[in-house]
């Protein structure tokens, strides 16, 4: 795996280490040894390039297995290293000795200058996070931080908040598949607020409620500095209740970042009544979305004729709509596709309409629409 990094000073030729073999396949000290020697192989037949990257995930690490790592892996080795990636690492491991497996492996990169994290599918918790606060809050430069299936709750999200907040650089925050709660989604709106150079913000099946969707949407509202290019509230559920004041809050978070090219409102119980009110919004804040995503919203006919005009406003740049699960029927896609047949404009390359009752003259609409584009 080799990247070629260009600067304004020099051409740079770096690679990656990436740790193989079976998923979760535990590693001691015997396993880590050959894990060493492959790895050596690599860095001899890249001798005078930089180590950029260090992948250790999806492997179930024991203690003796990341003191041969620690061994190989020193703070020379590691220097430049930018990118790691340290998802599913402690499956199987009781929580003391994952605690100083944590500790110690994120401790390996302590000196370096990070870009990239990523925690994912970790158990962290906050004595976790703790644990990882090397490659977190010890880190001035982050521009990616990935924690999905984390089992992060309110308590955790605290630590988090303190690592985080204030990152002037970081761009990407990808959250998703964490309890948090309406507690925990205030801690993530501080990070979200406290942070100018976000550009993609991931807040996705966290199940906060209503309350903790509007932490995070104000968080945005709140946030001027932003330039949002992405935004995904997938499973916010934020119009459950007091649909007109969530509404607003999201049309003002879209509204005050036109530059996005990604925005999925899906599984946020929508219904027609709220898609209706939100799309004559969307139409005046004139995007120019590449990605659009409103499953499982309990849409159905009638709101298809504005989500049709939107469609036909997003024609020139709209690549994927995902809209399955929900209740269009064949007669809601021929409204919706009807918008793309003979277009010359259409970009429309990846549409999900599952789950959707359809039938045959669904699949003549949707094979209209695409067929000039794949």
């Amino acid at each position: 795996q080799k990247t070629t990094t260009t600067t304004m000073a020099a051409e740079m030729t770096t690679y990656a280490l990436v740790v193989g073999g079976e998923r979760l396949k535990p590693v001691d000290a015997e396993e880590a040894q050959r894990i060493v020697d492959d790895l050596a192989i690599v860095v001899a037949e890249n001798e005078g390039k930089l180590l950029n990257e260090v992948n250790l995930g999806c492997r179930s690490y024991r203690e003796d297995g990341v003191a041969i790592l620690a061994q190989f892996l020193t703070q020379e080795l590691v220097k430049n290293v930018t990118i790691v990636k340290l998802d599913d690492m402690i499956a199987g491991v009781q929580t003391d000795p994952a605690l100083r497996i944590l500790e110690a492996i994120c401790g390996l990169f302590a000196h370096c200058t990070l870009k990239y994290v990523d925690l994912s599918d970790n158990a962290l918790g906050n004595r976790g996070l703790e644990a990882c606060d090397a490659v977190l809050g010890q880190q001035a430069e982050l521009e990616l931080v990935k924690f999905e299936d984390n089992g992060l709750a309110a308590e955790s999200m605290a630590v988090l908040e303190r690592q985080l907040t204030g990152s002037e650089h970081l761009q990407t925050l990808i959250f998703e598949n964490n309890m948090v709660g309406p507690e925990g989604a205030t801690h993530f709106a501080g990070i979200v607020g406290s942070c100018p150079s976000l550009t993609n913000v991931k807040y996705a099946q966290v199940r906060a409620g209503l309350a903790g969707a509007r932490a995070v949407l104000q968080a945005i509202v709140d946030n001027t500095n932003l330039n949002l290019l992405s935004l995904d509230i997938n499973g916010a559920k934020i119009f459950s209740d007091d649909q007109e004041d969530a509404i607003a809050l999201l049309v003002q978070a879209i509204t005050q970042n036109p530059n996005l090219k990604h925005l999925d409102i899906g599984d946020c119980e929508l219904t027609d009544d709220g898609m209706n009110q939100l799309l004559p919004f969307l139409l005046e804040a004139n995007l120019s979305l590449e990605f659009f995503n409103v499953c499982e919203n309990e849409l159905s006919i009638e709101c298809c004729d504005k989500l049709a005009d939107f469609l036909r406003q997003q024609q020139s740049t709209l690549c994927t709509f995902h809209a399955h699960a929900n209740e269009f029927t064949s007669q809601g896609v021929e409204t919706l596709m009807g918008v793309y047949k003979d277009s010359n404009e259409s970009r429309l390359e990846d549409v999900d309409f599952s789950e959707n009752q359809l039938g045959h003259r669904a699949a003549v609409a949707l094979t209209q629409a695409i067929l000039p584009n794949i």
